[in-house]
Protein backbone atom coordinates (compact mmCIF):
# COMPACT_ATOMS: atom_id res chain seq x y z
CA UNK A 1 0.00 0.00 0.00
CA UNK A 2 2.78 2.55 0.61
CA UNK A 3 4.28 1.68 -2.18
CA UNK A 4 1.30 2.72 -4.08
CA UNK A 5 1.00 6.03 -2.47
CA UNK A 6 5.00 6.64 -3.50
CA UNK A 7 4.11 5.82 -6.88
CA UNK A 8 0.99 7.78 -6.90
CA UNK A 9 3.20 11.01 -5.60
CA UNK A 10 6.07 10.64 -8.06
CA UNK A 11 3.50 10.67 -10.82
CA UNK A 12 2.26 13.48 -9.64
CA UNK A 13 5.35 15.21 -9.79
CA UNK A 14 6.59 13.83 -12.92
CA UNK A 15 3.01 15.22 -14.39
CA UNK A 16 3.47 18.78 -13.18
CA UNK A 17 7.37 18.61 -13.78
CA UNK A 18 6.67 17.44 -17.87
CA UNK A 19 3.67 19.94 -17.91
CA UNK A 20 6.07 22.48 -17.18
CA UNK A 21 8.46 21.78 -19.57
CA UNK A 22 6.39 21.68 -22.08
CA UNK A 23 4.78 24.42 -21.34
CA UNK A 24 8.01 26.52 -21.86
CA UNK A 25 8.83 25.00 -24.68
CA UNK A 26 5.81 26.00 -26.54
CA UNK A 27 6.09 29.53 -25.81
CA UNK A 28 7.35 32.04 -29.18
CA UNK A 29 11.27 31.63 -29.21
CA UNK A 30 11.33 28.65 -27.72
CA UNK A 31 11.94 25.02 -28.90
CA UNK A 32 8.31 24.19 -29.99
CA UNK A 33 7.64 27.93 -30.62
CA UNK A 34 5.80 27.53 -33.89
CA UNK A 35 3.07 25.40 -31.91
CA UNK A 36 1.62 28.92 -31.46
CA UNK A 37 1.10 29.16 -35.21
CA UNK A 38 -0.94 25.92 -34.70
CA UNK A 39 -2.55 27.18 -31.43
CA UNK A 40 -3.93 30.50 -32.77
CA UNK A 41 -5.72 28.58 -35.78
CA UNK A 42 -7.46 26.11 -33.70
CA UNK A 43 -8.54 29.19 -31.76
CA UNK A 44 -9.58 31.31 -34.66
CA UNK A 45 -11.68 28.18 -35.85
CA UNK A 46 -13.23 27.83 -32.42
CA UNK A 47 -12.01 24.61 -31.55
CA UNK A 48 -12.15 23.05 -27.93
CA UNK A 49 -8.53 21.60 -28.45
CA UNK A 50 -6.99 25.14 -28.15
CA UNK A 51 -7.57 25.90 -24.42
CA UNK A 52 -6.05 21.56 -23.94
CA UNK A 53 -3.21 21.95 -25.96
CA UNK A 54 -1.74 25.07 -24.80
CA UNK A 55 -4.02 27.93 -24.81
CA UNK A 56 -5.01 27.45 -21.14
CA UNK A 57 -2.45 26.84 -18.37
CA UNK A 58 -4.94 25.25 -16.26
CA UNK A 59 -6.77 23.06 -19.40
CA UNK A 60 -3.47 22.00 -20.35
CA UNK A 61 -2.17 20.80 -17.16
CA UNK A 62 -5.92 19.17 -16.38
CA UNK A 63 -5.35 17.52 -19.73
CA UNK A 64 -2.25 16.34 -19.43
CA UNK A 65 -3.31 14.87 -15.88
CA UNK A 66 -5.92 12.47 -17.20
CA UNK A 67 -3.17 11.14 -19.61
CA UNK A 68 -1.24 10.71 -16.75
CA UNK A 69 -3.67 8.62 -14.95
CA UNK A 70 -3.95 6.39 -17.54
CA UNK A 71 -0.50 5.53 -17.90
CA UNK A 72 -0.72 5.44 -14.13
CA UNK A 73 -4.06 3.28 -13.63
CA UNK A 74 -2.42 0.95 -16.62
CA UNK A 75 0.81 0.43 -15.11
CA UNK A 76 -0.44 -0.01 -11.42
CA UNK A 77 -2.79 -2.89 -12.40
CA UNK A 78 -0.72 -4.66 -15.07
CA UNK A 79 2.41 -4.70 -12.23
CA UNK A 80 -0.22 -5.63 -9.38
CA UNK A 81 0.79 -2.15 -7.73
CA UNK A 82 -3.20 -1.41 -7.17
CA UNK A 83 -3.56 -2.42 -4.14
CA UNK A 84 -7.38 -2.30 -4.74
CA UNK A 85 -10.10 -4.07 -6.91
CA UNK A 86 -10.24 -3.22 -10.58
CA UNK A 87 -13.04 -1.35 -10.17
CA UNK A 88 -11.61 0.92 -7.50
CA UNK A 89 -9.84 2.50 -10.53
CA UNK A 90 -12.82 4.39 -11.37
CA UNK A 91 -12.75 6.08 -7.84
CA UNK A 92 -9.39 6.57 -7.49
CA UNK A 93 -9.33 8.69 -10.79
CA UNK A 94 -11.92 11.59 -8.39
CA UNK A 95 -8.49 11.60 -6.68
CA UNK A 96 -5.66 11.35 -8.51
CA UNK A 97 -6.77 13.92 -11.57
CA UNK A 98 -7.91 16.93 -9.15
CA UNK A 99 -4.80 16.42 -6.89
CA UNK A 100 -2.88 15.93 -9.80
CA UNK A 101 -4.17 19.11 -11.55
CA UNK A 102 -4.08 21.46 -8.56
CA UNK A 103 -0.74 20.11 -8.40
CA UNK A 104 0.41 21.33 -12.04
CA UNK A 105 -0.91 23.97 -12.17
CA UNK A 106 0.65 25.25 -8.75
CA UNK A 107 3.91 23.90 -10.60
CA UNK A 108 2.65 26.42 -14.35
CA UNK A 109 1.85 29.51 -11.99
CA UNK A 110 4.29 29.57 -9.20
CA UNK A 111 6.89 28.66 -10.45
CA UNK A 112 6.53 30.41 -13.55
CA UNK A 113 5.48 33.81 -11.89
CA UNK A 114 3.55 34.64 -14.80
Amino acid sequence: MITFFLINILAWLATASLSLLLWVAIQPGEIFGAWQKTLRNLDISGSPWHKLLGGCKLCTGHFLTVLSYIAFAAFTWHTGLFPFEWWHLSTWYLVYVPTGAVITFLFLTKILKS
